[in-house]
């Protein structure tokens, strides 16, 4: 019960915070599709950390208003990532309609954003 309080508490601070303006609601999406590409960075390449796994969904904006809008990425230390790349994988073999949660976010501290992954799921 106290876990539940706690949570619903939290809700209602970040719901207070943001009618006030003090707090910025994420932007988040869902984009679905086919895989079309699929990228992984190497430790050359400045892995982990450095969008280590990039989906490119077939003819959709994986994250519109980011500053490459076409891949969402999931880094190497992210949680779940062995079963986002699964997924991922799987949907590419089986021609599987690919659903993923996105919010933009900097990379590295700079002011460019790109889109994380926060979820996927497989339709079909």
């Amino acid at each position: 019960m106290l876990t539940c309080h706690a949570a619903r508490l939290r809700r209602s601070i970040v719901a207070a915070l943001m009618m006030f303006g003090l707090v910025a609601a994420p932007s988040a999406a869902e984009v679905s599709g086919t895989v079309s590409r699929i990228m992984v960075v190497t430790a050359n390449a400045g892995a982990p950390g450095n969008a280590d796994l990039r989906v490119y969904l077939s003819g959709v904006s994986a994250c519109p208003g980011a500053t490459d809008p076409n891949w969402a990425f999931l880094n190497l230390t992210d949680p779940n990532y062995k079963a986002v790349l699964a997924a991922v994988l799987t949907s590419q073999t089986t021609g599987k309609t690919l659903v993923m949660g996105t919010q933009p976010v900097a990379l590295g501290g700079g002011a460019n954003s790109y889109c994380q992954i926060l979820y996927v799921y497989l339709i079909g």
